[in-house]
Formats: structure tokens, sequence, C-alpha cells
């Protein structure tokens, strides 16, 4: 439900944005921000280490969620692909 409910407030900022009225994009991206994070982490603590491994599709797909981020508010999103950056470097050693 939280995955449709993000999927509605992103269709619906993106008609905002495009069509109007003002600001009222920003609120629907930005509400949408933390479940897309909430799920994001979920889905990440399920695949598990592998998530990180470039050999995997998850990588790909993690690296374009994250990259793709409209609005973040602040700087969560960079320390998270820095770390991301990090760990799927050839010479990170955990």
């Amino acid at each position: 439900m939280n995955a449709e409910a993000c999927r509605a407030l992103t269709w619906k900022a993106g008609h905002a944005l495009k069509n109007g009225p003002g600001e009222y994009w920003t609120e629907g991206v930005g509400a949408g921000f933390a479940v897309r994070r909430s799920k994001l982490m979920d889905a990440t603590s399920i695949v598990g280490v592998s998530a990180y491994d470039t050999a995997q599709p998850f990588a790909e797909l993690l690296n374009t969620a994250i990259a793709l981020s409209i609005f973040d508010g602040g700087n969560l999103t960079m320390r998270q692909r820095h770390m991301q950056d990090s760990m799927l470097s050839p010479d990170y050693d955990p």
C-alpha cells in the first residue's frame, strides 16, 4: 500500500510540475521520498550484502534508485551514495 501511495504521489508531483499549480510538486515528491527510502532500505536488508555486488543486477537497480531521488532535503542520499560507491569499489575489503 505504501508503494502504491508513493507511486501515486510521484505521478501527481510530475503532473503538477508540468501543468502547475505553483510549487505543489515539491510536497508530493517530499512525501514520497520517505516511503521510497524506507522501501529501498527494506529491499537492501532482504537481499543482504549481495545487494552491493556488481555481478548481481540489484546493485545497478540500487544505484539508479538512489541516484534518481528528485528531492532529498538533506545530505542523507549523498552519504548513502558515497557508502555504496566505497563498497562497490574493487579494492573494498570488508
